[in-house]
């Protein structure tokens, strides 16, 4: 996307949770060489998630000593993707950039992340590590999350997710009047457009520090998407509930069949059984059609929108 006369064109998005002050300052002298290089304007948002003075003083130095940095602080500290929502919000550029504070992923890949947005006419371009820098246990809880993640992404996008991302500033609009306090920028970006892509960037590992995603975090994560932006839950109660009210009816039929067809005597317990599968399936198939309805309402109160528009060009 092309920025307008006297438009930013790049936003970078950076969620700063207690990060390592040169590497911090290492990862913002890399982005801004080279987006320099490719022309055009800029700026990079610092969000302070630490919700400590101390951590945010370090950022407003940082600001304060390179032009095109900007700081933004949290009250306290919300998580990533709320930090991350911080930024994107306040993001001037025609093209929204979001990586880690880490350095695990290179600045230097972001042109080619801009290149495919461009090219390729989507939406959304994600940088995909060829090979994750992280321990056994981290990578287990990464495909774990993932699993999980599909159920509120879909399979396609859940596989190719990932914190280095570049969209456009209009696919923002789609979650403008979000409002919820569980955020997943994957999940929103989703609400807006179909139009995703993926390619291959390097990974690499952590030079200091330890990540905050442990195992149990990850699948949090994982378990907080399903649960607060999907009905999934609830339409597996009311798939069980269909599937125990059929088995119900079956045994019924069987216990009816034998006892009117051939005066077989069958054991009460086998009828009261049947019975009992009846109710408890009906039970769980009106709570899934409950639960669909106020998930319904629950989607609506968090500001999902109705349509999106896509630019013509």
């Amino acid at each position: 996307m092309a920025a307008e006369h006297g438009e930013l064109a790049v936003s970078v998005v950076v969620p700063v949770f207690r990060s390592d002050p040169e590497i911090l300052a290492d990862l913002c002298a890399r982005v801004s060489r080279v987006l320099d290089g490719r022309g055009g304007t800029h700026e990079i948002i610092l969000v302070d998630d630490s919700g400590q003075t101390a951590h945010w003083e370090r950022v407003r130095a940082l600001v304060r000593s390179r032009p095109r940095l900007r700081g933004l602080r949290l009250g306290r500290n919300f998580g990533q993707h709320n930090a991350l929502l911080a930024g994107i919000r306040a993001a001037k550029g025609a093209v929204i950039v979001t990586l880690d504070d880490d350095l695990q992923n290179r600045p230097e890949d972001i042109p080619a992340l801009l290149d495919t947005l461009t090219q390729r006419q989507v939406d959304v371009v994600y940088g995909v590590p060829r090979q994750r820098g992280h321990g056994l246990w981290r990578n287990i809880g990464a495909w774990g999350a993932r699993v999980l993640a599909s159920a509120s992404l879909g399979r396609g996008i859940a596989k190719i997710a990932s914190p280095f991302r570049a969209f456009r500033r209009d696919v923002r609009d789609g979650f403008s009047d979000f409002g919820g306090a569980d955020v997943m920028i994957d999940v929103l970006l989703s609400w807006s457009t179909s139009q995703f892509a993926a390619i291959p960037v390097e990974h690499d590992p952590r030079v200091r520090g330890r990540s905050g995603y442990s195992l149990r975090a990850l699948l949090r994560l994982a378990v907080t998407m399903v649960i607060g932006m999907t009905s999934l839950p609830l339409r597996l109660s009311g798939l069980l509930g269909l599937a125990i009210m059929v088995l119900g009816c079956g045994l019924l039929a069987y216990v009816l069949i034998r006892y009117f067809g051939s005066s077989v005597h069958v054991a009460g317990f086998t009828f009261l059984a049947s019975v009992l599968l009846i109710v408890s399936g009906a039970q769980l198939l009106s709570l899934g059609f409950i639960g669909e309805y106020i998930s319904r309402l629950h989607l609506r109160s968090m500001g999902q929108p109705s349509y999106t528009n896509r630019p013509m060009n």
